[in-house]
């Protein structure tokens, strides 16, 4: 292991043991607010067509801009990992219990017979998800590389914005040369990066 990854590892571990303290209704909470912050943004409002995700365990709660999106008549995309090539697939996810289930490594995910694919460069706004995130809006994922693979197929104008709470955020990040920064982070307190 070289020291960029040792030193990911160490941010990883330590703000996913502050993130899990967090009382269920304080990350409801937080999580809320996040979530309203980016529905009230000009980049969400235009947005027709948006790539999400639904959180899990002691992620920020995305049930909320998920059904905003639903209600508002905006196309809803989500993905589904294949472990086999290492690539994110995303599905059009009309409904929120009908057409998920439980898939790779506990998340929930579109089901392929009742989900259509859809181009993740449809996307207009990619909610990506993170554990730790630099002010300068460089992240560290879970260690599987997932989306800093796939964000090269994104729409090089859609808005990247990863979600996380204020602790989660720092000054600066170990990165690696095929890391992929956001466009910007928003937390309960502070937004990050381009005006989103």
């Amino acid at each position: 292991m070289n020291l960029v990854a040792y030193k990911k590892r160490i941010y990883r571990k330590r703000a996913i043991k502050i993130r899990s303290q967090l009382s269920p209704s304080a990350r409801t909470c937080r999580s809320k607010v996040i979530m309203k912050k980016i529905i009230r943004s000009p980049r969400f409002m235009s947005a027709s067509c948006i790539a999400a995700y639904i959180s899990m365990g002691s992620e920020v709660e995305t049930q909320v801009i998920l059904n905003r999106i639903l209600d508002s008549g905006k196309v809803l995309i989500l993905p589904r990992v294949n472990v086999t090539n290492g690539r994110l697939l995303f599905y059009r996810v009309e409904n929120l219990r009908l057409d998920v289930s439980v898939g790779y490594s506990g998340i929930i995910e579109p089901m392929p017979k009742k989900c259509p694919v859809v181009p993740l460069s449809d996307a207009g706004m990619i909610l990506i998800p993170g554990v730790v995130f630099s002010e300068s809006c460089e992240r560290i994922g879970y260690g599987g590389g997932f989306y800093d693979r796939n964000l090269k197929n994104a729409n090089p104008y859609a808005f990247k914005v990863g979600v996380g709470f204020d602790f989660q955020v720092i000054k600066h990040v170990p990165v690696s040369p095929q890391d992929r920064a956001v466009n910007a982070v928003i937390s309960e307190t502070f937004s990050y990066g381009s005006n989103y």
